[in-house]
This record gives C-alpha cells, structure tokens and sequence, in this order.
C-alpha cells in the first residue's frame, strides 16, 4: 500500500499485535538508514502498533521511501530473515509443548502483509543473500548495480589496540580513541558489518619491524625492557655516569641520560613517562600503531584488501632517530617501505597528507628517491610546528631521482572547505593521472578543523568534519572505484587510509567515522551522504556532542552529497605558453590558493613531462607571471634533469678540473 505522501509502507499491526516479547534489540532487528541496532529508541513493536525510527514514529506501519522512479515497495533481506526463523523457531517450541503460541498469529500475519505489499511483479526476495548488507539502505543496493569485483574495506581494530591507543596517548588526544571505538561500534561498522567490510585485529610489530627505517640506538631509549637491561650491565654504556652504576628505576635522573634523551627528541612534547609502567606501555604503543599499519599495508600488497584503515596511525613527524610533535615512530613510512619492498617489482606510491602539519617525517625518509611521491598540503608560517619545515621550494634532494616528488602545499590560514576541496581536486586530477601510483596512502589529520585546541582560529583552517570526509570520499571514489565510476578512472589502485592529528576529540571522532563511511566509496557508492544517519545515535557518549549532536550536517549534505571530482580548468597564467589568465584578486588568501594551485601543476607537469622524457620541453615551455616574478626554484626544478639548463647555472653537476679546489 502506498501513503498519501508517496511513500510505501509496509504495514506491521495485526489480528494480534502483542508481540512485545520480540524487542529488536534482543532479535537484530535494525533500520538501515540508522546503521544500527537501534535499542535506545526503538524497543518494541507493542500494542499500540507503532515503531519508532531515529527522530520519526510511523503509526502501524515501517516507511522505505520511494526512490526517484521507483515506485514500488522493497524488504530488507535480514528483516525477513529474522521474522522467518522467529516463526520457525515458536513452531518448533508448539509442537515440542504442545500448545500454540499467541505469537505465532501476529508473525505470520506481518510476513503475508509485507510479502502482499510488495507484490508478486515486484523485485524477489533472496533470502539466501548475506544478511550483513541489511545494515545500510536497500535503495542504494537497488539502484546502483552490483560490481564484478566488490571493493573489499578492512578496518584495523580491535577493543585491545584501542585500550592501549586511549591509556598511551590520553594526555594528548583526551578521548577520542574511546569515542570513536563508540561511534563505530553504533553506527553497525564493528558489528554485523556488511560482506565486504571486515574488521581486523592488528598484530604488534617487532623490534625488526621498526629497526627499517629506525636507528637501535634510538629505539633502545623506547624499549625500556632493553634498556633496563643495559643498564643494569657492568659495562659502560652511555646511559649512566662512569664511577657508579645506576640502579635500574633511577637512571632518569642521570644528567647523561637526560641530555641524551634531549639529542633524540624524548623531550617537551614527546617526553617519556616518568614511571616504568608508563615507559612499557609507551613501547606498546608504538609497537601497536606500526604493527596496524604495516598489517594494513601488507593486506593490500597481498591482495587480501582494497581499501585498509588505521585511524591510530599517521604519526608522520617521527624521523629515523629523533621524536617530535607526538610522534615516537612513524608507521607511515614503515607501510610505505613494506608496500615497496613487498610484491618484489618497483611499486610506486603516492602519499598525501592533509593534516595541517606538515609531514616533516616522511619527506625526510622519501627526499630522495621517485618511488613515492609526498604530497602535504598543510599550514606553514613563523613559529608554526614543525619550525622551518614545508616550504614549497623543498622538492627534493638536488642530484637525486627524488627531484621534483616532493610537493609542499602551504595553505593560507582560515581556509575553508571550498578551498581546501579544490586543491583535492586537483591533486586528484593532475598528480594521480601523472603520477600513476599503484598505492595511495592518505593521512587524514582532523587538526585542520574549525577551533582545534592545539592550532587555534587565527592560525588554523576552517574546516568541518563533512568537509574533511568529503576530501575521502573524492580519493576513494577515484583510487577505488566502483563499477559506476570505473569508466572514468580505469585503473584500480589499493588504498590506505591512516589518521594523524586532531584534539577535539568529539570532532575527530566524527570526522574519522564520516571518513569509514566515505572509505568504502567504492564498495557502496553514497554511504556517507545516503546512509548514516543525520544525528548521533545514542551511546554512552551520547552528551559529548552537544549542543548540536549532529553525526552529519544537513547543510554540507545538500552541498556535497551531488559532489563530484571538478574538472579543473588550467589558467594560461598557470601553465604558461598563452594568454594570462583573468587577474587575481587583491585579497591574500586568494593569491595564496592560486599559489597552491601553481604548485600542483608544476608539480603534474613535471612529472608528466618527466615520463615522456620532455623535460627540456617543459621547462621552455613555462613562464612564470602568476602572482610573483619568476621563479627560480622553479627554473631549477624543471632543468634539474637536463644539466645545461640549470645544473650547470648553479654549479650542480659541473664536473672541476683536476687540481681545482673544491
């Protein structure tokens, strides 16, 4: 039947309607728009024949909306399900006792309703389909159709990592390891999760593990079984004062030890723990966020996954053998190097940063080599950390194959969505078609948020959670697309999805399960603007997202849901060898971003032109009258591989005659 408003619904009240033995909660009976088994708002179907759904009550009937054309009717496969296997299961108790069960009526009644609703010409229902999808929309299934080959998403978790993450890092990031555990757990990704999504527990990785890109000597001042060890040893070391040995729980203070500590970084910001119980767990915590990446890496180098997501991870200012801002290891360059070093043939990997710190740690470990190419887009200015790290003019070791793969974008403050997603867009656009990496890592720091404690409203960007989210989306639709979207981006490239900063810590939550939802883009087109939910469900965690408790903003649902990757217009003022684009406007912040978009295609074109073995070509072929006067970084950059162009201006490369001082 079909209501006056045009939607279908399913009637649910009966000859007998008292059914209150059977709560939803107890049977999984979940409402896909909700994601969720809804316990806290929907408890039973009772007397009054009505079912309560999120923030909507449906007097005696279930409501799917009619979608676009269709205007029919459709079930979830799990619904049915159930309802079949409760009427089975009373059957069986009546035979067994005896008597009939008053239950059994009301059931019966509410399968033939729902079976007449939809018809015999209606769409058929498989009841042998998984009964994980039901926790999304059937419209979405119905209307797009189903892949050849389904985008597999795996999540790292797991309740023992996220302990571990919330104990270890709660001065810094407050809570919002366990709030987002929680949001997870609600919103249906951790439980009866749909096929293609699968949560994995990671394992810790080993000392082997990180000695890859980490010195020993400073992974012994984190190994604090190691060190303990040391120092307990007859032998002079370094770590304690040469005329007395120092017992094992007092080293800490040795003045030698202190100053050492200093040389690596395990200071201010990433001091180690006072206590030993806090140094163990400090050693735990990072053998737990480099164990999830490097897992999550090897499952898409092995093929087990598509799209792999370690929200702990992304701690991406940790260098070789210094700490800094947070960051004790840096599990983004130990996935990037297993992704490498996995398959045995020459991978390329293309590694994108948007948190609004620069990622100082993985350009120093990639600075010199073509197999990964370090895109940041992030804040840079005086006194902003990391100091004296970012700048556009860093892009690559000169004399190296690394010239010309390291792109620091530096984004003017109070930037908005808008701004930052255009930028996406052309990294998206120009870089990934240039580049052609066969991984794609992404570090989705939430710190660029609106009033983020750490950064701060003048210093910082003017982002939302949605906005972040959408940024996602656009990376996942184009490294993994669907079968919808394969025609325009044919090549089907693995994705890593890591997380970095963020310290508001309901925001981050947000941010970072809006992006799961956004992650598996590929697999179910329109899961993050169709199909979660457009409040927080309820939890125990429910008040920390007061006022609003707003899950998805109904205003960014109406400016990105329709969202696609924009096809960016090149400007003759940005590629040169035409006429000059349209003036700028006065204003900083717009010269700044046509800045950043100058950088991004110099960048692509460099690359491009590079392959096709034209960089004399390129270089001819550019000026330099956007905004500023020439360029000559830029003069460099683009001849850096033709020696008589600007090797030979700067002295690279010049060969000395013998006897000549050097």
């Amino acid at each position: 039947m079909t209501s006056a408003s045009g939607d279908t619904t399913l009637p649910v009240s009966g000859p007998d309607q008292s059914i209150d033995k059977y709560r939803l909660e107890s049977r999984g009976l979940k409402h896909a728009g909700l994601g969720c088994i809804i316990s806290d708002e929907t408890e039973q179907i009772g007397n009054a024949g009505f079912v309560s759904i999120g923030q909507r009550e449906i007097g005696g009937s279930v409501s799917v909306a009619a979608e676009d054309d269709v205007e029919r009717a459709t079930v979830i496969t799990d619904e049915m399900a159930n309802l079949t296997k409760i009427l089975k299961s009373e059957k069986a108790n009546m035979i067994a006792g005896g008597d009939e069960s008053p239950q059994i009526g009301s059931i019966e009644h509410l399968c033939s309703s729902i079976s007449a609703s939809v018809g015999a010409d209606k769409a058929p229902i498989d009841l042998n389909e998984d009964r994980n999808t039901s926790m999304f929309p059937i419209q979405s299934r119905l209307k797009r159709p189903r892949s050849s080959k389904k985008i597999r998403v795996s999540l790292m978790f797991s309740e023992k990592y996220i302990s571990t993450l919330h104990q270890a890092m709660r001065h810094v990031h407050c809570d919002r390891d366990a709030l987002l555990a929680a949001l997870l757990r609600c919103c249906g990704f951790l439980r009866d999760a749909p096929r293609f999504f699968s949560v994995i527990a990671p394992k810790l990785a080993g000392r082997r593990h990180l000695e890859k890109f980490h010195c020993g000597r400073y992974l012994d001042l984190l190994d604090t079984d190691r060190l303990l060890a040391r120092n307990s040893a007859d032998s002079n070391h370094g770590l304690c004062s040469p005329d007395a040995k120092t017992s094992a729980r007092d080293f800490s203070s040795d003045p030698n030890y202190i100053k050492l500590l200093d040389s690596y970084g395990l200071v201010d910001d990433c001091a180690l723990p006072a206590t030993l119980e806090g140094k163990k767990l400090l050693w735990r915590y990072c053998q737990s966020i480099a164990g999830a990446s490097i897992q999550a890496a090897h499952m898409l180098a092995t093929g087990e996954s598509d799209v792999t997501i370690n929200w702990g991870g992304g701690r991406h200012h940790a260098h070789a053998d210094r700490a800094g801002g947070f960051c004790f290891v840096n599990d983004v360059v130990l996935a990037i190097q297993h992704l490498l070093n996995t398959s045995g043939r020459k991978r390329r990997v293309l590694y994108v940063d948007l948190d609004i710190h620069h990622a100082d740690g993985v350009q120093s470990a990639f600075y010199d080599t073509d197999n990964v190419l370090t895109v940041s887009l992030h804040r840079s200015a005086p006194g902003f950390f990391p100091p004296g790290s970012g700048k556009p003019t860093e892009k690559g070791k000169y004399g190296t194959p690394g010239v010309g793969y390291n792109v620091n974008v530096t984004l003017p403050p109070r930037c908005t969505d808008t701004d930052f997603l255009d930028i996406v867009d052309r990294v998206l656009n120009k870089l990934l078609p240039s580049y052609d990496p066969h991984y794609v890592v992404l570090c989705v720091g939430a710190d660029g948020i609106l009033d983020d404690p750490l950064v701060g409203r003048e210093d910082g960007w003017n982002l939302s959670p949605e906005g972040l989210a959408e940024a996602v989306r656009r990376f996942a639709s184009a490294v993994a697309p669907s079968e919808d979207n394969r025609q325009k981006s044919p090549r089907q490239r693995k994705f890593l999805l890591l997380g970095g900063g963020g310290y508001n810590a309901p925001r981050t939550s947000r941010t970072f399960l809006l992006s799961t939802a956004a992650a598996c883009e590929g697999a179910r087109p329109g899961m993050l603007w169709d199909e979660l939910p457009c409040d927080v469900p309820k939890h125990e965690f429910f008040p920390r997202y007061g006022p609003g408790f707003e899950l998805v903003s109904e205003d960014a649902k109406n400016e990105f849901c329709c969202g696609e990757i924009k096809k960016v217009a090149y400007r003759g003022s940005f590629l040169g060898g035409g006429d000059v684009g349209s003036p700028l406007p006065d204003d900083k912040n717009s010269i700044a971003l046509a800045e950043c978009h100058r950088t991004v295609d110099l960048a692509a074109l460099y690359i491009s032109k590079k392959k096709s073995s034209e960089e004399n070509t390129a270089y001819k072929s550019m000026t330099f009258t956007v905004g500023s006067d020439k360029d000559e970084n830029d003069e460099e950059w683009f001849g850096g591989l033709k020696k008589n162009i600007s090797c030979e201006k700067r002295g690279f490369g010049r060969r000395r005659k013998k006897g000549r001082k050097s």
